[in-house]
């Protein structure tokens, strides 16, 4: 399955309609700030099943800001990482995944794309921002990810 990530859309609507016009995914995962930005995405596109965590300036949401769902038989520990200090050090996102049991770790906030993988247990994924010109791509084959940073055109 082909999974597009997106974080950190600060209303670029058309950033993302791009990727997911570009990528046509089967699954999307937003991770914060600008939810709203991710709902009208999935009311655009209703048929692609949409994830999405709510991020710093997502103020008033009070969906959970941390999520472990398993997609294409991979397990993803999904949160938008400011409640981890990512924009400091990947180490508590690091250790909360991993005793959440994911073999990925899917975060933004930084606005800047990384892949990085940490021990043969766990790749930090951070897709960067679509906002600011990119995004993530996720293809599970056989419970086995690979990771794609693209550039919105």
């Amino acid at each position: 399955m082909k999974i597009l990530i997106l974080s950190d859309s600060h209303g670029s609507m058309q950033a993302m309609i791009d990727a997911v016009y570009d990528e046509k995914p089967g699954c999307i995962i937003h991770l914060g700030d600008h939810i709203r930005d991710a709902e009208h995405l999935s009311e655009c596109y209703p048929e692609i099943p949409m994830i999405c965590v709510p991020g710093n300036c997502d103020h008033a949401d009070n969906r959970e800001d941390c999520l472990v769902r398993e997609i294409g038989s991979v397990r993803f520990f999904i949160t938008h990482g400011h409640r981890y200090g990512v924009k400091y050090d990947l180490t508590r996102l690091a250790y909360a995944a991993l005793e959440s049991g994911a073999s990925v770790a899917l975060f933004g906030h930084t606005h800047c794309a990384t892949h990085q993988q940490i021990n043969d247990r766990l790749v930090l994924f951070n897709p960067g921002s679509c906002g600011a010109g990119s995004y993530g791509v996720i293809q599970t084959e056989h419970g086995v990810p690979t990771f794609r940073i693209a550039s919105i055109r």
